[in-house]
């Protein structure tokens, strides 16, 4: 086996991610559905976590709201998955939306020092941005082959 065999599929494969991102690559990597599954999913879990971390007198509904977002978007994916454009543009506001609003959880959360809560809201912010990414790319190719 070659030297350094694993370090050049490494660099390969995140050319090819690279490339991607910046709309160099011949193939897409991630699909818009796929992406806004990940982001429903990584919502969902997160948000419960985040309800399920929280003393029983102090929940508060408000915390659900990437958990009702989250199932939302869950919905929608089988409809972006038959490239029904209306429902492509009403996932990626939502997507839009939600990273948009974990803003201030985040703001409070370093406030606070909780460094939990920053790396679940941080985390759910990365997939919702990663998303809103891979929906503009899908638009941005679609809008080219026209």
């Amino acid at each position: 086996m070659e030297p350094y065999t694993q370090e050049i599929k490494t660099l390969k494969n995140l050319h090819i991610i690279v490339g991607t991102l910046t709309g160099t690559a011949q193939s897409v990597i991630m699909q818009p559905f796929k992406a806004n599954l990940l982001n429903a999913a990584v919502l969902i879990i997160f948000g419960m976590w985040a309800y399920l971390n929280m003393a029983a007198e102090s929940r508060s509904m408000t915390v659900l709201i990437p958990v009702f977002f989250g199932v939302m978007l869950g919905l929608l994916t089988p409809i972006i998955k038959q490239q029904n454009k209306l429902a492509t543009y009403v996932g990626a506001g939502l997507t839009l939306l939600i990273a948009v609003a974990l803003i201030m959880p985040l703001k409070g959360s370093i406030g606070r020092d909780d460094a939990l809560a920053i790396f679940r809201v941080g985390t759910m912010m990365f997939f919702a941005i990663f998303a809103l990414l891979v929906f503009i790319k899908s638009f941005m190719s679609s809008r080219s082959k026209i």
